[in-house]
């Protein structure tokens, strides 16, 4: 509906203060000759550097119209951007013949009064086209099919974010061969849009797969961070939380993935994988520890007072680790709905306990041999 008000208008345009290549080149589409309308306005952006009114009715009616049998999105874009490109010669904008009057975007009627209104109402147009080319595409799990429709709206609409964010998504998800694609496209979508979070998630998830995890930590922090300015919902950033977790805990940086992890529960108190990765990151932690307390604890006879008191320290933190990790996979035990997973976790948990009760005559052991000295 939109391109027929646009197309109905640009027929009923006056002749005042146009070329004679214009007014030729609308003649002969009247009269369905778009050879020789192609060729007249090519003609008349040649000798008329200056009017950037034949350009975008070049990129408009014989390039970028469906009906038109000289239809090429492709050429579409290039007269669409060199008509902005000539309108901005003189810091002037170019007025339409008369006023047009269409329904944009948001299904508002409004009127059209420069060359440039003109040319972004209907690039949009033809961008919307392409797009939903290629959504149908990736509707039909035709991924593959969809990435070429989506190249031609680049070129019609070149600063449109969404374009290149579609394209990233598609890269990425057709596999490692087609990551430098996805990351050169997220590049582009980021460099017009910098609140796009999931581009940086799968800018993450790139640099993770190619074995750069400091990188990737990076770019999943900077996502979470930008899911925050964007005052996304609880669940998108449960999600960005959630990846940035765990690259935080395989890079060896414990204490933020937990405290990460704490503000993760907090976000989402029923969610039983949460409960469960603390659990288990908690008892990551208490093995670290263990393993470092037993080695120093197996020569305590030659340990002097300070390093008795220094590896209570460490059997005392053993302690807190351990009751953290108990404490999640209870309550695992409690929300899990699986009457066997939630068996599981309660096993973990009383495992927990025996491994208290250790760390409890260990130092019990530390403290009669600090009274011996």
């Amino acid at each position: 509906m939109i391109r027929l008000l646009l197309l109905l208008s640009l027929f009923l345009y006056s002749c005042s203060s146009t070329s004679t290549e214009y007014r030729s080149a609308k003649t002969y589409v009247s009269q369905r000759d778009y050879n020789k309308a192609e060729e007249i306005a090519l003609q008349g952006i040649k000798n008329n550097p200056d009017d950037a009114l034949t350009a975008y009715y070049l990129a408009a009616i014989i390039y970028g119209n469906q009906l038109s049998p000289k239809k090429d999105y492709a050429k579409a874009g290039e007269y669409f951007n060199l008509a902005i490109e000539i309108d901005n010669k003189n810091g002037e904008d170019q007025l339409l013949p008369e006023p047009v009057p269409v329904l944009n975007k948001d299904n508002e009627r409004v009127e059209l009064i420069t060359v440039k209104d003109a040319v972004y109402h209907d690039r949009y147009i033809v961008w919307g086209e392409l797009y939903n080319q290629s959504v149908n595409f990736i509707e039909k799990q035709q991924n593959d099919k969809a990435v070429a429709p989506l190249k031609l709206a680049a070129l019609v609409e070149p600063d449109n974010p969404v374009t290149y964010s579609l394209l990233c998504k598609l890269f990425f998800e057709m596999g490692s061969e087609h990551f430098s694609k996805a990351i050169k496209n997220a590049d582009k979508a980021l460099s017009i849009d910098d609140s796009l979070a999931d581009l940086l998630t799968i800018k993450g998830e790139i640099a993770k797969a190619n074995g750069d995890f400091m990188k990737a930590e990076e770019y999943l922090e900077k996502a979470y961070n930008t899911a925050i300015l964007n005052k996304e919902t609880p669940e998108r950033l449960t999600f960005h939380m959630a990846n940035l977790f765990d690259i935080l805990f395989t890079n060896g940086k414990k204490n933020e993935a937990l405290g990460l992890s704490e503000k993760l529960i907090e976000s989402d108190p029923e969610n039983v994988a949460l409960y469960s990765n603390a659990g288990a990151l908690y008892q990551n932690i208490l093995i670290d520890e263990q393993n470092k307390a037993s080695a120093i604890l197996a020569n305590i006879a030659s340990l002097n007072e300070q390093e008795l008191e220094d590896l209570k320290s460490i059997y005392q933190n053993c302690l807190e680790l351990v009751q953290k990790a108990r404490e999640n996979f209870l309550m695992c035990n409690q929300l899990e709905l699986d009457e066997e997973k939630s068996e599981l976790y309660y096993e973990e948990a009383k495992k927990l306990k025996v491994i208290k009760n250790d760390l409890k005559s260990y130092i019990r052991k530390i403290d009669k041999q600090i009274d011996e000295l």
